[in-house]
């Protein structure tokens, strides 16, 4: 604060948009008064960056100790990648039974011979020759 009456308010500041280089600026009285209670926190209003949990003395062990309490108790499982989800559906599917038993006779075996292909979703283009729309 350079200058102060009941007219005009004159002092220095800093200017951060102009690299942080000291200017001067001049205000009348009332407008200079007005920009100064910005700065007045009302009653019952502290700063923020002095008190709590994040106040210098003890932030590390406040905060700590927040992080603690937010935590939960009992964490959720790690989620199942895709291959152990399948491998626990086959396992409720067949229900203790042989996947490669054959189920009609239950005692030969199926072999498997081919696998098909899986199927594009869009309708096909033309229609199968085997399917006749005029029946």
């Amino acid at each position: 604060m350079w200058e102060l009456s009941d007219i005009i308010g004159r002092f220095a500041y800093k200017d951060y948009r102009a690299e942080g280089k000291k200017k001067e600026m001049t205000l009348d009285g009332v407008e200079f008064l007005r920009r100064f209670c910005l700065h007045i926190r009302p009653k019952g209003f502290r700063r923020m960056r002095h008190y709590g949990i994040l106040s210098n003395t003890r932030k590390s062990v406040a905060l700590a100790a927040c992080l603690k309490s937010l935590r939960p108790k009992d964490l959720p499982k790690p989620k199942k990648d895709k291959k152990q989800l399948r491998q626990e559906a086959l396992k409720r599917l067949w229900k203790g039974r042989d996947p490669d038993g054959c189920p009609c006779c239950k005692t030969g075996r199926m072999v498997r011979i081919g696998i098909v292909p899986p199927q594009a979703r869009a309708p096909p283009e033309v229609m199968p020759h085997w399917i006749s729309l005029t029946d």
